[in-house]
C-alpha cells in the first residue's frame, strides 16, 4: 500500500510518455460506455451507483495492472542484479582462494624442497659416515694383518 502512489505516479509517467494517443482513446471509451450504463440504468440515486465509479475503477484497474507489471519487472531485475553481484563478489574471492592457493603451493614445495634436500643431506651425510667406518675398520684389520 504505501508504495502504492508512486507506483500511480511511474504508471502515470509511463503512459503520457509512451502511450499518450492510446490512453487518450481509452479515456473517451471509458467516457461513452459510462454514457451507455447510464441511459441503462438511468440517473437515479439508486441507480447512478451502479455506474457513478465505473471510469475511476477502471482507471484504478489499469493503474493496479500496471503496478503489478512494474513490481514483477523490478523482482525479476532484482534477483538478476543479486545474481550479477553474487558472482562479482564470489569472483575475487576465488581469485583471491586461488592465489592464497598458489602462494600456499608454493610455500609447501619450497618447504618440501627444503626438507628433500635436507634429508638428502642426512642420507648423504649418514652414507659418508658408513663408508668412513668402514674405510677406518678396513685400516684397522689391514694393520692387524
Amino acid at each position: 500500500r504505501p508504495l502504492r502512489p508512486h507506483l500511480d505516479a511511474l504508471t502515470q509517467k509511463y503512459i503520457e510518455k509512451h502511450h499518450k494517443e492510446d490512453y487518450k482513446q481509452f479515456l473517451q471509451k471509458l467516457d461513452k460506455e459510462v454514457d451507455v450504463l447510464k441511459r441503462a440504468y438511468g440517473e437515479g440515486s439508486d441507480d447512478k451507483k451502479r455506474y457513478e465509479n465505473y471510469k475511476e475503477n477502471k482507471i484504478e484497474e489499469l493503474h493496479k495492472r500496471m503496478g503489478n507489471a512494474f513490481l514483477q519487472e523490478m523482482k525479476v531485475y532484482d534477483k538478476e542484479r543479486q545474481r550479477i553481484n553474487k558472482m562479482l563478489d564470489r569472483e575475487p574471492r576465488d581469485r583471491k582462494n586461488f592465489q592464497q592457493n598458489v602462494s600456499m603451493q608454493y610455500a609447501l614445495r619450497k618447504m618440501e624442497g627444503a626438507f628433500k634436500s635436507e634429508y638428502e643431506s642426512w642420507k648423504n651425510q649418514r652414507y659418508y659416515e658408513r663408508l668412513q667406518r668402514e674405510i677406518q675398520q678396513q685400516n684397522e684389520r689391514g694393520y692387524e694383518r
